[in-house]
């Protein structure tokens, strides 16, 4: 059964983000939990580089790197963006947050489960 309310992300620490990046990153965060559930159940012990992963949207310059920290409902997020300077140069930008989500199933995390050793 789901929850009737809705996911939030609320900012912790690092710049602004939008209202958009908090949407992408709720559905990143399930997006990660659906693609790696097949893994997780084959093999427990391990978690998963969610991490490593790169997740983009749509047409949008923006990439998201979605990592479960210790607690369950806080992520680090490093928010990658492409954009072209004045001369028509292609950079990118990275910008690193943490964010704290509600009602939304929190990625695997073995650590996070409340290891008792």
């Amino acid at each position: 059964m789901t929850s009737t309310k809705k996911a939030a992300v609320s900012l912790i620490k690092g710049r602004h983000i939008t209202a958009a990046d908090k949407r992408n990153i709720v559905e990143g965060i399930e997006w990660l939990r659906q693609d790696f559930a097949a893994y997780v159940a084959a093999m427990p012990t391990q978690t998963p580089d969610y991490g490593a992963i790169w997740i983009k949207r749509g047409a949008s310059a923006k990439r998201y790197s979605i990592a479960p920290t210790g607690d369950l409902a806080t992520y680090s997020v490093t928010i990658r963006e492409n954009y072209r300077t004045d001369a028509g140069e292609m950079r990118q930008r990275d910008m690193a947050v943490m964010v704290q989500v509600a009602n939304i199933e929190p990625l695997y995390m073995p650590a996070a489960e409340g290891a008792e050793s």
